[in-house]
């Protein structure tokens, strides 16, 4: 995975170099390397006894590169660029009506280059976004990236604090259920 996805899609990136077109397929190999990062990540955590990703997932990634439907992708250029960071987390809460929603995020940079990470469990009938500001910053690209997307996104993280801040941005969400749901 890394000498034919990984390396090839996000060696430029990480170096920081400019105007790098990122079709779908580039899209979709670093996203096989940032899921796979995720998940060993999850898994290296011995302070929790249930998995966000079980076995039958992580399963179904190694043996078809399937990632599940329940999770997003997005890139970020990042300035500080000598070193690498990685921040974990996990949001567990029950909204009104005993509703459950659960996340795990990774956010994992490495020179100039970022992704986050998010899987979610909740029910199907909730949008669920964080926080608006990040959105000149933080291009979504799996399962889609914007056509004709060219890197480095619009405005990039200048400092650590702003990584930890945009790694933090699912603690605060937006929610919507659409109209004429009683849920």
């Amino acid at each position: 995975m890394e000498e034919f996805h990984a390396k090839p899609s996000m060696s430029d990136l990480i170096v920081g170099k400019l105007d790098i077109p990122i079709p779908q397929s580039r899209a979709n190999s670093i996203a096989l390397f940032a899921f796979k990062t995720t998940v060993i990540l999850e898994h290296m955590r011995r302070d929790i006894s249930v998995r966000f990703f079980p076995r039958n997932v992580r399963y179904r990634f190694r043996e078809a590169l399937e990632i599940p439907h329940n999770v997003r992708l997005w890139l970020a250029g990042f300035l500080p660029g000598h070193k690498g960071r990685c921040m974990t987390m996990y949001h567990d809460t029950v909204l009104r009506n005993s509703v459950p929603l659960k996340f795990y995020v990774c956010n994992f940079g490495i020179g100039h280059f970022m992704f986050q990470v998010v899987a979610e469990r909740k029910p199907p009938f909730l949008a669920v976004s964080p926080v608006r500001g990040y959105e000149q910053l933080a291009v979504p690209f799996w399962p889609r990236i914007p056509d004709g997307f060219v890197w480095p996104p619009k405005s990039i993280l200048k400092t650590t604090r702003d990584f930890e801040e945009f790694s933090t941005r699912w603690r605060r969400l937006e929610l919507a259920i659409p109209t004429g749901g009683d849920k």
